[in-house]
């Protein structure tokens, strides 16, 4: 038997994928307490609970577990170079693919099967198991919502369909071309696969880099996966500003490939470099995290960097602000709070 917890769970977040509301903590406030009513009326009538138990089936898909050891193959479907240079524009702009590394991009280009649709043709319908995710190669596809109509028009290079297979969610709208449509389709397994393979290794690697810095040692290890989730990518050419002394602190940075270096201004307005480079798995612009105040030094690239970051605003709107956090164990917090209050601030002194 279903676990009753997980299925009302997977019902409301199915229904705020689909609806998309304005305000989805009352969205989801209103649902749960539909389900509540909703279990009680199971209580009382066994029929009642029948029926919604297969309605439940029909919603939503079971998440896909996989076996690494399983043997699995990615699929290959011949295709046109031009085939291949309008999968490789849209991973470029895409969220989920820009991230993977060469190799994993390649198995995607590889896997895509090209499809060929009238217009007129329903490519997905609202409410229906995902199982693929799609590329406009060439063409214009409609997509619509119940009760809204058309929402948007998709066109050459455009991609569609990656939500219900990230989420294991139905379809949160109807996708209909409107004139002859070449596309390319990625099947859900090699989706879910490739994607999964390369969150997890990352997540894994963030939340490894998070233990390292002192000033987050008071989050629990559930708060490190959260913000491992949420950290964002960038890149940095040599001699890029990464942070530069006297902007307002908002953000914090970890290094994940690449050196810097911490300079400041001297009196005739050149860089001198004031602390050692700083490399692979070092940190810098905590404080910013705990409070907002100029940037003591400026982090130059020194070759090509990459970090991934956060902002306050976002790590509090996950987590709460760092300064609760803090409290959890007090002489840390009084030992942040007289760095952060020092002056000048020197939020790369304690970069490891």
């Amino acid at each position: 038997m279903a676990d009753p917890l997980q299925a009302a769970l997977n019902e409301a977040l199915n229904s705020l994928v689909q609806t998309r509301p304005e305000n989805p903590v009352e969205f989801l406030a209103h649902k749960f307490a539909e389900l509540a009513n909703a279990t009680e009326e199971e209580a009382e009538d066994p029929r009642i609970a029948a029926s919604h138990a297969k309605r439940r089936l029909n919603v939503y898909a079971e998440p896909m577990r996989f076996d690494p050891n399983d043997g699995w193959e990615p699929p290959v479907h011949p295709k046109s170079d031009e085939a291949k240079s309008a999968i490789a524009a849209v991973m470029q702009r895409n969220f989920l693919l820009n991230t993977l590394d060469g190799e994993q991009q390649e198995i995607l280009k590889n896997a895509f099967l090209e499809k060929n649709v009238s217009a007129g043709t329903t490519i997905i319908t609202q409410g229906d198991e995902g199982d693929n995710f799609y590329i406009i190669h060439k063409g214009i596809c409609e997509i619509f919502v119940k009760g809204v109509g058309l929402v948007l028009t998709c066109r050459e290079g455009d991609s569609f369909g990656e939500l219900a297979l990230m989420y294991d969610a139905p379809r949160a709208a109807t996708v209909v071309a409107k004139t002859d449509c070449d596309l390319l389709a990625l099947d859900r397994i090699t989706f879910k696969r490739i994607l999964m393979d390369t969150t997890m290794r990352k997540r894994e690697l963030y939340k490894n880099f998070l233990e390292r810095v002192p000033i987050l040692e008071s989050l629990t290890s559930v708060e490190r996966l959260t913000l491992a989730d949420a950290l964002e990518e960038a890149e940095y050419d040599e001699g890029d500003f990464i942070i530069e002394e006297g902007d307002e602190g908002t953000s914090f940075y970890l290094i994940m490939d690449g050196e810097c270096k911490c300079t400041k201004k001297n009196g005739e307005a050149e860089e001198v470099e004031v602390f050692r480079r700083l490399t692979t798995g070092d940190y810098f612009g905590e404080i910013a995290l705990l409070r907002k105040q100029p940037r003591a030094a400026s982090i130059i690239a020194t070759q090509r960097v990459k970090t991934v970051s956060i902002e306050e605003e976002a790590f509090v709107r996950l987590l709460g602000p760092l300064e609760d956090i803090l409290k959890r164990n007090m002489s840390s917090y009084d030992a942040w709070q007289q760095k952060a209050n020092a002056i000048p601030a020197d939020d790369t002194a304690d970069t490891q």
